[in-house]
């Protein structure tokens, strides 16, 4: 994708760029070195998209409600279509994008979902908050998806682990390849009590994602040493992902999943959807923290 419209803050230690096309995390400098992924189309041209009112696919590219379809492309739409800026300042910034006739087209409902950061040495905060301005009950999922610089080398790569916050053994899911529908079945936790080894075979099937999740943190790093520690203290799901022999890691904090192979597309009836009544909100925080130790060290 090009380069879209910018507004950036910063802190003397982390800048952070945010575009105003889908509020989509664009670069994050620490130290002056990027450690968001750069969208090489190559790979994966998106670097840190926000996901709603979907999260992955849809059955034929079409959600229901109440019983009629509507059209909705892979993850949403949010992050595809502008937001206005709020607020702005040195080193925070909040971004709106309401409802319009556009959005009624695919999601029949009133809403508005604000985007809150802020910059804080070397930690980035985000605040994602989705109102139902509707008269009506509002079935959604929401999810972040930011991606990080991995390495080059698939040896490197194999270096890194991801930390838990609390030991896993719940079994996870995922997609079907040629669809990208969630698949019924569950397979073994691939977390051995809070660490998952990294490598290009875990992914050869696609993401990994972690339906009953105890923790609300995942640090991600060389053991031993210090990494990104990414918290989600308001996000139930989990979804961890790369193109096999690509030199990122997307640690992906979600509520909800794709809708199910065989299931139901009533959207409501989605796997994790959440369903707002009228007036109501839900926020869901993201702090990304870089330097911290390995906490299995």
């Amino acid at each position: 994708m090009s380069d879209p419209d910018l507004v950036r803050i910063g802190s003397g230690t982390l800048a952070a760029a945010l575009a105003l096309r889908g509020a989509e995390l664009w670069s994050l400098l620490l130290d002056g070195e990027e450690r968001l992924w750069h969208g090489d189309p190559a790979w994966w041209d998106y670097r840190a998209p926000l996901l709603f009112p979907t999260i992955g696919r849809s059955v034929d590219e079409t959600v229901t409600v109440d019983g009629r379809p509507f059209p909705m492309p892979l993850h949403g739409f949010a992050r595809d279509l502008p937001f206005a800026v709020a607020e702005a300042g040195p080193d925070r910034v909040t971004l709106v994008q309401t409802s319009d006739a556009k959005t009624r087209e695919m999601f029949p409902f009133d809403y508005r979902l604000t985007v809150g950061a802020w910059v804080d040495g070397a930690s980035l905060g985000m605040s994602s908050t989705v109102e139902n301005t509707s008269g009506r009950p509002m079935p959604f999922c929401f999810g972040y998806h930011p991606g990080f610089m991995w390495a080059d080398d698939e040896d490197e790569r194999a270096r890194f682990v991801c930390r838990f916050g609390h030991a896993e053994d719940s079994p996870v899911r995922r997609a079907r390849m040629s669809t990208g529908l969630l698949l019924a079945e569950r397979e073994p936790c691939p977390v051995e009590g809070r660490t998952l080894a990294l490598n290009d075979g875990l992914f050869s099937r696609g993401s990994i994602q972690f339906e009953r999740l105890h923790s609300r943190s995942v640090w991600f790093g060389r053991p031993g040493g210090t990494g990104l520690t990414v918290s989600f203290p308001d996000c139930p799901h989990l979804g961890i992902w790369t193109r096999p022999g690509a030199p990122f890691l997307c640690i992906e904090p979600w509520q909800g999943f794709a809708a199910e192979e065989g299931g139901p597309q009533e959207l409501a009836l989605r796997p994790g959807a959440m369903v707002l009544e009228p007036g109501a909100k839900a926020t869901f925080p993201l702090a990304l923290t870089f330097g911290t130790a390995d906490p299995g060290a």
